[in-house]
């Protein structure tokens, strides 16, 4: 995993954040989750984290907390080692592909203060 973490960093320091927000907006087509739970944007969301985990094994290597904070309001708390702009990635490609004729704002709720220490951050996803 620190290959893959060192070479984001890399990214992010040569090509830019945008370029790894593209990236995570790759991941839901590239990596294992659990499409048989996924049906709309809170189950998508709720999906995060599982395929995380099917891809991360062994040891303390975060989370993506599925957290839902009202009706069509939902927060994922990404407390994880990929950078803020990665994990935003996932998620707006995510609600895309899940969210039908409706419409949903997605943005930072909490961005990382220090990215360079900490990388947690808070993606809000609302109905619009």
């Amino acid at each position: 995993q620190q290959m893959w973490l060192d070479a984001y960093r890399r990214i992010h320091d040569y090509l830019g954040a945008d370029t790894l927000y593209s990236i995570g907006r790759r991941i839901p087509y590239s990596a294992q989750f659990p499409d048989e739970k996924m049906f709309d944007v809170p189950s998508a969301l709720e999906s995060i984290d599982v395929a995380y985990h099917m891809a991360h094994r062994g040891g303390e290597i975060g989370h993506y907390k599925y957290v839902e904070a009202g009706f069509d309001h939902y927060e994922i708390h990404c407390d994880n080692p990929y950078a803020n702009e990665f994990d935003l990635g996932i998620i707006v490609s995510l609600v895309e592909r899940f969210r039908g004729r409706l419409q949903f704002d997605v943005r930072y709720k909490q961005a990382a203060a220090n990215p360079d220490e900490d990388n947690a951050c808070v993606v809000e996803i609302v109905r619009v």
